[in-house]
């Protein structure tokens, strides 16, 4: 129960952190989203964005995906803010960068998808991995 309740804060409080960065993009204040969106990664994750967006499929796949030591909710939220930098990414015009990080929301989305909601229907999960395929 006690977990629980601390998984359910966590994600309100990043809901309220996404929000922001969200309105942020919204705004065009691309300079502060960016900023903020590596603050938000380094607070929400021991990773660094601008390395995850480095790594190679298979670098990823080692240290994001296979990592037993991140939990589902720390893999969620690194998705979820590879999501919006794919999104960021894609409305400035920097196709590659935003193939980059598709191919990458996708490899990490279609895991998640895979292990750990098999219990428990994820529609977030669900609606990005089907975005993201169209």
């Amino acid at each position: 129960m006690i977990r629980k309740d601390y998984l359910v804060r966590q994600f309100e409080e990043f809901g309220k952190v996404l929000a922001t960065l969200l309105t942020l993009k919204k705004n065009q204040n691309y300079e502060e989203f960016e900023k903020e969106l590596d603050q938000i990664f380094q607070k929400y994750s021991s990773h660094n964005l601008s390395n995850i967006e480095n790594m190679t499929a298979l670098e990823f796949d080692r240290n994001i995906i296979s990592l037993k030591s991140l939990s589902f909710i720390e893999k969620k939220i690194i998705a979820s803010l590879i999501y919006e930098k794919m999104k960021y990414y894609f409305e400035i015009g920097e196709d590659m960068h935003s193939e980059n990080l598709k191919g990458k929301c996708i490899q990490l989305l279609q895991y998640l998808h895979d292990n750990h909601t098999e219990n428990e229907f994820d529609l977030d999960i669900h609606y990005k991995l089907q975005q993201l395929k169209s």
